[in-house]
């Protein structure tokens, strides 16, 4: 399956890792009220005992929104992350990206000088829900884009595409569903029951971009081109509704190499396509991803 999510933002060019929490084998739905209570290195140890709550009614409209219905998750008795050598993190990513420009007849007219992104390390906030039974987690990260590109005076249209990041689940292996974020939509929300061990779970997920350009320079050429530096960050937050005690989340973000393809190609991907629940399949190569451990103090 394909793990390499493509977003793509639109540019005006008008203007000049793995804590102790995974440790164990449970059933990640279980509930674990008798088992011992677990610290993360995301939070400080003298954290409130009380959870704020959250009311997922009150969260901003979403441009899209899918439902996977029903999705039977198998049980396990090895967690599928054990023995994998997952390269987790607990810092700053480097991945890639591209930028393109074009002239008002759609050609491709400037030179990349940088490719090289940066995902910051997720915040990670856990909410009481108002379903009983259930947890909200918030996972909110930057994706900082140093665009420097040479580029004519006469450029029509300017995006950028870039890898979003994907969640699986640590335990089983199971991807969570998407609606890819295309130039269309800066939103959306997927939901559906997933079936474990013979019950049954309401799951829910929402994600929200927003995008600020940080700074932005030209700097005129002798050869007629400028050097164009514009600094883009984008921010995402996710939410997550889950059975309480679940802990298995992985956000993972692929770091390898592939935007040599045409305009066309990557056009192709500026679609809000949804993805169902899948699997990380064995297929993929996990030398190019790394994973950052979603955890929380209950």
């Amino acid at each position: 399956m394909k793990r390499r999510l493509v977003a793509i933002l639109l540019i005006s060019a008008l203007s000049l890792s793995l804590t102790g929490c995974f440790g164990n084998t449970r059933n990640p739905f279980a509930d674990d009220e008798d088992e011992e209570e677990t610290t993360s290195d995301y939070f400080e140890d003298d954290v409130e005992d009380v959870r704020p709550l959250l009311d997922l009614n009150d969260l901003k409209y979403v441009d899209a929104e899918e439902t996977f219905g029903e999705y039977y998750v198998s049980d396990v008795d090895t967690p599928w992350g054990v023995g994998k050598d997952l390269k987790m993190a607990d810092g700053t990513v480097r991945n890639y990206f591209c930028d393109y420009c074009f002239d008002s007849s759609y050609n491709i007219v400037n030179e990349n000088m940088n490719y090289i992104a940066t995902v910051s390390r997720p915040i990670v906030t856990v909410f009481d829900s108002t379903i009983d039974g259930y947890v909200i987690y918030e996972v909110t990260y930057t994706q900082l884009f140093p665009i420097c590109s040479r580029e004519p005076s006469s450029v029509y249209m300017s995006f950028f595409s870039y890898h979003n990041v994907g969640y699986v689940d640590y335990y089983t292996g199971a991807t969570f569903p998407t609606v890819n974020m295309s130039t269309q939509i800066d939103s959306f929300r997927v939901y559906g029951d997933v079936i474990y061990n013979g019950s049954r779970y309401n799951v829910a997920y929402y994600e929200y971009r927003e995008d600020e350009v940080l700074s932005s320079s030209y700097e005129y050429q002798d050869d007629g081109y400028y050097i164009n530096r514009t600094t883009v960050q984008i921010t995402s937050t996710s939410y997550f509704l889950v059975p309480e005690g679940y802990d298995g989340i992985l956000l993972y973000v692929y770091i390898g190499y592939d935007f040599d393809k045409s305009a066309e190609e990557v056009l192709a991907d500026d679609d809000a396509y949804f993805t169902p629940p899948g699997f990380f399949g064995d297929d993929e190569n996990l030398d190019d991803y790394v994973f950052f451990g979603i955890n929380a103090p209950e």
